[in-house]
């Protein structure tokens, strides 16, 4: 293969010249090589507006798909703010059972100690479970967007 014909067909590959040199043709057009790899070309080459037209057929599926995951954040979100007094109750009747337990049991000053920790470890969980609720949501939605 000559250096012409290699830099021709080079070119003819390069998005940028690939519509100026097919509106040319071949560099020699009595080029047996340049001719059949033009013509592949122009037949196997994918159409300028490829991307273009694919995300316009994905449009509406996409706008589905972003509705669908922000109403499941907004039912997450008033799930969440609407458990929360819940859980803080059964929490806090938790930190109390613990203390007046303790304090009749053993001395005030240890059941204070043990509703301390007993608070803490509660605390910890609730901002471990309602720290993970926004990941657990996004998993679910990939995984529900997998399985339609």
């Amino acid at each position: 293969m000559k250096d012409a014909c290699r830099s021709h067909q080079l070119a003819l590959l390069d998005a940028r010249a690939s519509t100026a040199s097919s509106t040319t043709g071949t560099h020699d057009p009595s080029c047996d090589d340049c001719n059949s790899f033009a013509l592949a070309h122009a037949r196997l080459a994918p159409p300028v507006d490829l991307s273009a037209r694919t995300f316009d057929a994905l449009a509406p599926l996409l706008r589905r798909r972003r509705a669908l995951r922000r109403k499941m954040m907004i039912r997450l979100s008033l799930a969440s703010a609407a458990s929360l007094p819940v859980v803080l109750a059964v929490n806090a009747t938790l930190v109390w059972a613990s203390y007046g337990l303790t304090s009749r049991l053993l001395t005030p000053e240890i059941g204070t100690l043990v509703a301390t920790v007993v608070g803490g470890a509660l605390l910890l969980s609730l901002s471990l479970a309602y720290g993970s609720l926004p990941l657990l949501a996004s998993w679910g939605l990939q995984l529900r967007e997998r399985t339609a």
